[in-house]
């Protein structure tokens, strides 16, 4: 142990340190964007009735973080005519919910606060396959 006394930290935190790290950051900022976007917020006192049950089309869903978007089949229901649809609200048996880009689904719209009380996101909500069988 006697290579003890003239160890130093740096040394440590050089080899624990991918040497190629700045060509991976590079990478990354040349990757294109992922789809999808911000929330549009909608007024809060916008009344959406949450029973009503609406046809759509998985525009984009990433497995891996657990959200995506659906078009929906009625124009001018919601600004923008997509909702954000995030695992949770899938209606399936399986372990890992998932929805597949180009898929027709069922769902309901869920209004939720944002911006600390002062405007509302809608997202689609039980999200189901055609004629309300799990996904």
């Amino acid at each position: 142990f006697a290579w003890l006394k003239h160890w130093k930290p740096r040394a440590l935190i050089v080899l624990l340190t991918p040497h190629h790290s700045h060509q991976a950051k590079d990478k990354l900022a040349m990757a294109p964007k992922q789809q999808g976007g911000a929330p549009e917020f909608v007024d809060v006192g916008l009344a959406v009735d949450e029973s009503q049950r609406y046809a759509g089309t998985v525009r984009y869903y990433n497995m891996r973080r657990g959200f995506g978007f659906i078009t929906m089949s009625i124009a001018g229901v919601v600004p923008g005519d997509e909702l954000m649809v995030t695992w949770e609200a899938i209606n399936t048996a399986d372990r890992w919910p998932a929805l597949e880009t180009g898929m027709t689904v069922e769902f309901g719209i869920k209004k939720r606060e944002a911006k600390g009380g002062k405007a509302a996101v809608l997202r689609a909500d039980v999200v189901t396959a055609q004629g309300g069988q799990p996904v």
